[in-house]
């Protein structure tokens, strides 16, 4: 490494769990135990590095960013690391789902150290969480997914302990490069994911000459305006889906009336909710729901995302047309299990002033007129900012990033968040980025062939050249009836 690693024993930890600054002003790492991180491997370093809670008040609160290294192995190691960044935004990334992201480097973690931080308001970084299901049992998931009033009192709460217009996108590009002053690095392999690459942009944009590489999976621009793209990317999706299944003789055989079969479900949902039974996956007993059109597209749309999950949506479509809407409560429970990790309180402090707050609500019927999934979501989450905390963002943060660093961007055209349309919006102002288009799948990076990729750019520094052929090869996983 070029600089010298800042270590410090785990004493001031106490300050920044207290909030209060320690003596040094420069990025430090106060290394701890990683005997309580999850799944932890033998060797990693665990620790914090202390940052400003705004960097406009050197004497105001702390953060202590949660940090976890994966040393390179077996080596010589490299004088850059690969800084893994998660999605959502609102995923921490110094946990489990750090290090299935942290896999997908492969070959290239051999000689480089792999960085994964939690960014400021998620994990272990000062958490903004809102428990947006409260309660117990399955049956606490068939509520509003952007309620209101549970999010209007949990902004008044979290506002007590935090400004929460410093858990923006700029701060956490900037919290990152602490960290890698911190641990001596010269420079970073940028390796986000979905919102995770609108802060490895911001990162490119910000510091510059820290930058080796970066690889964007599922690219989401600085100037993206979030949920207003989910509907015409979810029906893309689905669109995909009904004609692959039609090009099977198996799945056509067993769903030959799919895409009626999806209408008939719609009209049936917006005469209003439908009684359902959701199974309790721990004791098996069944409880009563109710179901409606917002919940019922919003399963369908993130069942578009599971890579295995295919034949289970047809299989709910087809179950709903004929009225057994069991196997929706059932997926429903699941999707909304899943995005309980869901840090909320950060992920509303950046939706909402950086993606929602550019919605022009007259451009909403144009752009979810045509689509299954609808203007539900967005317009769900304009009436939650409303009531959220909203930091005034400087308009230079919308414009284009411009780079000459070389960048591998992986796109998903089946992808519900983020279309493909995004990623060439980026690619225009990065003129060493090589943009691989994966056509008939859903998530780019973790495939065999994005892996694969990914660790022949990281090593290489430089993604032309690279054979990229292997992209349309990728499927997604056959239909099983």
């Amino acid at each position: 490494m070029n600089g010298p690693l800042r270590v410090a024993t785990a004493a001031p930890i106490v300050f920044a769990l207290l909030g209060v600054a320690p003596a040094s002003s420069a990025p430090t790492f106060f290394r701890h135990t990683c005997a309580d991180v999850l799944n932890a491997p033998a060797g990693a370093r665990c620790g914090i590095v202390v940052v400003p809670e705004s960097r406009a008040q050197s004497n105001g609160k702390t953060i202590g960013l949660n940090v976890l290294v994966l040393p390179a192995t077996p080596g010589p190691k490299q004088s850059d690391a690969i800084f893994g960044i998660a999605g959502g935004p609102g995923r921490p990334t110094a946990n489990s789902s750090g290090l299935e992201l942290a896999s997908i480097a492969g070959a290239a973690h051999n000689t480089r150290d792999i960085v994964l931080v939690d960014q400021r308001g998620t994990g272990g970084s000062r958490p903004l969480q809102c428990e947006i299901y409260p309660g117990s049992g399955p049956t606490r998931f068939f509520s509003p997914e952007w309620p209101t009033d549970i999010l209007e009192r949990c902004g008044q709460r979290l506002g007590s302990i935090a400004d929460l217009t410093q858990y923006s996108t700029d701060n956490a590009a900037d919290d990152l490069d602490d960290v890698r002053s911190a641990l001596g690095y010269d420079k970073v392999d940028l390796l986000g994911s979905s919102y995770g690459t609108t802060v490895a942009l911001d990162y490119l944009r910000r510091h510059a000459a820290n930058v080796r590489t970066a690889v964007l999976d599922g690219t989401e621009d600085v100037n993206s305006k979030g949920p207003l793209l989910f509907a015409k990317a979810s029906q893309s999706a689905m669109n995909a889906l009904f004609s692959d299944c039609v090009s099977d003789p198996a799945c056509h055989s067993a769903m030959p009336n799919i895409r009626s079969e999806l209408a008939a479900v719609l009209a049936k949902l917006a005469k209003g909710p439908v009684s359902a039974s959701v199974t309790d996956p721990q004791t098996k007993q069944k409880f009563p729901v109710q179901i409606d059109q917002p919940m019922w597209v919003s399963t369908a749309r993130n069942a578009l995302d599971d890579p295995s999950g295919a034949t289970d949506l047809l299989k709910m479509i087809h179950a709903a047309a004929g009225g057994d809407f069991n196997p929706s409560a059932d997926a429903t429970a699941r999707v909304r299990a899943g995005l309980d990790g869901l840090y909320e309180g950060m992920s509303m402090s950046v939706t909402c002033p950086e993606e929602v707050a550019n919605i022009d609500p007259a451009a909403i019927p144009r752009a979810t007129g045509t689509s299954f999934f609808g203007d539900f979501q967005v317009r769900a989450q304009i009436a939650a900012c409303n009531v959220w905390p909203l930091k005034i963002i400087d308009p230079a943060f919308f414009a284009p990033v411009r780079s000459n660093a070389p960048v591998l961007m992986l796109t998903a055209a089946l992808d519900s968040s983020t279309p493909p349309e995004e990623s060439t919006r980026v690619q225009r102002y990065l003129p060493h980025a090589v943009n691989v288009v994966f056509g008939d799948v859903a998530h780019a990076a973790d495939t065999p062939c994005g892996k694969k990729l990914v660790s022949a750019f990281i090593i290489a520094g430089d993604a032309r050249g690279i054979d990229a052929s292997c992209a349309s090869k990728e499927r997604r996983a056959p239909f099983a009836f």
